[in-house]
């Protein structure tokens, strides 16, 4: 029971056209476009794309996390990135193990087989391992099949995906989410952002910050099953010249732990669900130390009445 919007890619000179800066604001026209016109649950919003489209997803489901029920990345890649973003929003990644196959039934209308830095398995795999590691639900799903979702294994990851999103819902209360600027996949451009789910930036000092990159190894066109065998990734430490982090989470009974990087203040935007808004918060952060402080109330914010200013 999905309605689908395809809004068209903008026009430009390189095959990552959703990465362009300020393309968000065509999605969130999208949205509310739809939302006008047909009764839609705004907290079962979904954002998905398969190759070019994948690219859009892996970056603009980091920018636009807080407004999705999850995200779908189908057959894509992604260059540099912070997944953390996607912290308090599934992601189900979905890619052919043959994306890059020497063999021409995997591939009917190629000369070659597809490059290895177009929309290889290993992108997928690299994503899989850092969420993993950096804690963000997600499904990872490796078909048999090629690039194409016209695969009968493509079509059955598919279904996969749809059974996964009926129970999903957009949670403005995540237990722990991010905000990491400048935000996205870097090829060719992030996005500055200041406010993320229940955390709003208010100042940061001017300095690097570390993020994950993949670069990728072996040859770029596989000419037998050994050269794709051959064909593997590596997850780099790359430096965002300058960028700013917090990772947090509410720990339930009026206490939050914060990680921060890189932040002079801060807000954490409250409402009744995340705690007794009448009594005193703390906040831990990480390496020591805690601040005690009282909620003050906020205006006009549909998911938040309170917050805690934190300098």
């Amino acid at each position: 029971p999905f309605i689908v919007a395809a809004p068209s890619a903008p026009p430009a000179a390189y095959g990552s056209r959703w990465n362009q800066s300020g393309v968000w604001r065509l999605i969130d026209a999208t949205i509310k476009d739809a939302r006008s016109r047909f009764n839609i649950d705004p907290d079962r919003i979904f954002l998905g794309g398969h190759s070019m489209g994948c690219y859009g997803a892996y970056h603009l489901g980091q920018i636009m996390a807080d407004r999705f029920a999850g995200v779908w990345c189908s057959a894509g890649a992604w260059w540099e990135a912070d997944f953390r973003a996607f912290l308090g929003t599934p992601v189900y990644i979905q890619h052919g193990a043959m994306d890059c196959s020497p063999r021409p039934d995997h591939h009917p209308r190629l000369a070659h087989a597809r490059r290895h830095h177009w929309c290889s398995p290993d992108f997928a795999r690299a994503a899989h391992e850092l969420m993993n590691r950096h804690g963000v639900e997600h499904v990872y799903d490796e078909h048999s099949g090629g690039h194409s979702l016209a695969f009968p294994q493509a079509q059955e990851a598919m279904r996969r995906f749809f059974a996964w999103s009926r129970d999903k819902r957009r949670n403005p209360y995540a237990k722990k989410c991010a905000l990491v600027t400048p935000c996205g996949t870097r090829h060719p451009g992030n996005e500055d952002i200041v406010r993320s789910r229940w955390l709003e930036l208010v100042a940061t000092d001017s300095d690097m910050m570390e993020i994950d990159g993949i670069a990728l190894d072996g040859p770029d066109i596989a000419e037998t099953d050994a050269d794709l065998k051959r064909q593997t990734y590596r997850i780099e430490r790359r430096i965002c010249p300058q960028g700013a982090r917090i990772v947090a989470e509410n720990l339930g009974g009026n206490r939050f732990r914060v990680e921060k990087e890189n932040v002079k203040s801060f807000r954490i935007l409250l409402a009744p669900a995340m705690g007794d808004l009448h009594k005193p918060f703390t906040v831990e952060f990480a390496g020591g130390g805690a601040k005690t402080l009282s909620a003050t109330p906020r205006r006009n914010d549909g998911d938040y009445c309170a917050e805690l200013v934190l300098e």
